[in-house]
């Protein structure tokens, strides 16, 4: 979630992104403008028409964990839980596996009636890799099938290869 907020905070409809009027009819209806500055309108008419329900839940909740009053509670912790599952992740590919298969989801996608917890759910598999730094790819299981197989190794040679035979 915090990640989501830093990385979506650049879609300003200015540099990146899509770029409504701020005079759009219904974005217009999504807070009450006339409070904003021109560019905090800006900013409002573009991400309230250029980020679904989903998006913006993962911006909401990261800005709560990254707000100052929360540093010490959610940040300290989290810290300390990347850096233990960094560790079993990269014992596991040195002494064990030269690369880990997985699948990239719990749920086939396109499940858009799922509750906001299904869908935090379902990075279950593919948040401890990127916590970890570890390269990985993410390929169709099947030719025309939705299913994703992630694969992750200690290398991006290894992970390439892989990702090439399978």
């Amino acid at each position: 979630s915090a990640e989501a907020t830093s990385n979506l905070s650049r879609y300003d409809g200015l540099r990146y992104g899509l770029s409504v009027n701020e005079n759009h009819p219904v974005a217009a209806s999504v807070t009450k403008m006339s409070d904003l500055t021109q560019l905090e309108r800006q900013y409002a008419s573009t991400r309230s028409q250029g980020f679904g329900r989903e998006v913006v839940r993962r911006i909401l909740s990261g800005t709560s964990v990254l707000s100052s009053d929360r540093f010490h509670t959610h940040y300290e912790a989290a810290t300390k839980v990347r850096a233990m599952v960094a560790a079993q992740l990269r014992e596991a590919l040195t002494l064990s596996v030269d690369v880990l298969l997985t699948p990239t989801c719990l749920t086939l996608p396109n499940q858009t009636d799922r509750d906001p917890t299904g869908m935090f759910a379902n990075d279950v598999l593919t948040v401890p890799v990127s916590l970890a730094s570890l390269p990985a790819i993410s390929i169709p299981w099947q030719e025309e099938s939705p299913i994703g197989l992630q694969i992750v190794g200690a290398d991006d040679d290894k992970v390439l290869e892989v990702a090439t035979a399978v």
